[in-house]
């Protein structure tokens, strides 16, 4: 798959750097050394360091998720191979320490703050009018226009890729479409999901998701839970084997951050099948994983990266798309290594492949709860 991001630009292309290997503590934020042409003692006494510095701060549920945060370190730990620049990583034990975090790193000075906490969109903003020297770049917001010159907003139009892992999900539920026999074969179409969170980001997930399931099965019946975070690994897996085992599930959408992970294994305990998020998760439970609504943050944030340190980056929002290719869902090229009903298998990659067109062509205009104000999709 060719993973190469071609930048969209909404009002202008916008965002920033970060990189990271070392956990902050609320107390202080120590920079990690990185090589760089030019020595401290070089540096006028009147320019802050930590201006030429970045900062990510992650979210709760910290790196090792296999997904949001790593996927955000990947880019940057890129970009600070490849660029020389020095990194923090702060790794927030619950929300609210991220308002202090964002307050810290700019009174500290560092030159880039990049927010992965969803629910910090307000606070990051806020922050940015503090402290003008700064730049902040906070996940998740779709805004185009901000009061603060220093504040852009980042995000992928994940509606669509989850209409997509959705008619994954609806195809391989149904009876007759198990694409490794003996696996998800439960009598009745039925699929879970398993959110982080109850909030309206997680309306849009579910609500493009089951547009997706309807598109290619009418009688799916989808059961849908809530972790109440992104940590709790051993809940997660509990939810997923009581969707299993007690409830026909076949199919189960994990997104809820490194939690999911238990409900990856649960899913291989229990030999049904797994959606993934984030970034390719195929490959932590092979042949149990049909596909991973994904962003791609490794190659779409360095480029990004890139902008800030050659100062070129304008006001505006950066948007992940399918037609640049910083959001899709993976190939299901792992999966395809234990598929056994292969006619089903190439059934299913091509119904993918004409819907996610059609999207691009916007012949589908998939449901967005955010943009409708929370009007949610119809649902029996």
């Amino acid at each position: 798959m060719n993973r190469k991001v071609v930048f969209l630009i909404v009002c202008a292309l916008v965002m920033g750097l970060f990189s990271g290997c070392q956990k902050a503590s609320p107390a202080t934020v120590e920079p990690v050394q990185v090589e760089q042409d030019a020595t401290p003692e070089s540096q006028p006494e009147s320019i802050n360091p930590n201006s030429k510095k970045a900062a990510l701060i992650v979210q709760v549920g910290g790196l090792g998720d296999e997904g949001l945060n790593d996927g955000a370190h990947l880019g940057m730990k890129k970009a600070s191979e490849e660029l020389g620049l020095e990194f923090v990583v702060v790794e927030p034990t619950e929300a609210a320490e991220t308002q202090t975090y964002l307050r810290q790193l700019g009174e500290e000075g560092y030159g880039l703050v990049i927010c992965m906490e969803y629910g910090a969109i307000a606070w990051s903003e806020a922050t940015a009018k503090e402290y003008p020297d700064t730049t902040f770049v906070q996940f998740g917001d779709l805004g185009t226009e901000h009061e603060a010159p220093n504040y852009v907003g980042f995000a992928g139009e994940v509606w669509n890729t989850a209409f997509l892992g959705g008619i994954a999900a609806g195809f391989v539920a149904q009876d007759g479409n198990e694409l490794v026999e003996g696996r998800g074969s439960k009598p009745g179409s039925k699929i879970g999901i398993v959110f982080g969170l109850e909030s309206v980001g997680f309306y849009q997930f579910e609500d493009a998701f089951k547009q997706g399931i309807r598109e290619v099965c009418a009688d799916c019946e989808v059961i849908v839970d809530y972790n109440g975070g992104f940590e709790d690994t051993q809940n997660v897996k509990t939810i997923t084997e009581n969707m299993i085992n007690n409830l026909g599930v076949d199919v189960v959408w994990l997104a809820c951050g490194t939690a999911g992970l238990g409900g990856l294994q649960a899913v291989r305990l229990n030999n049904a099948y797994a959606i993934g998020v984030d970034l390719d998760q195929d490959w932590i439970e092979p042949g149990y994983v049909i596909t991973s609504v994904r962003y791609d943050f490794e190659s779409g944030i360095f480029h990004v990266i890139e902008s800030w340190v050659k100062d070129e980056m304008p006001q505006g929002l950066f948007l992940f798309t399918l037609e640049n290719g910083g959001i899709d869902i993976t190939d299901m090229s792992t999966i395809a290594e234990f598929v056994t009903n292969h006619e089903k298998f190439e059934e299913l990659k091509g119904i993918l492949a004409e819907k996610r067109q059609a999207i691009i062509d916007e012949e589908i205009i998939v449901h967005n709860t955010v943009y409708l104000n929370g009007e949610r999709y119809p649902w029996p």
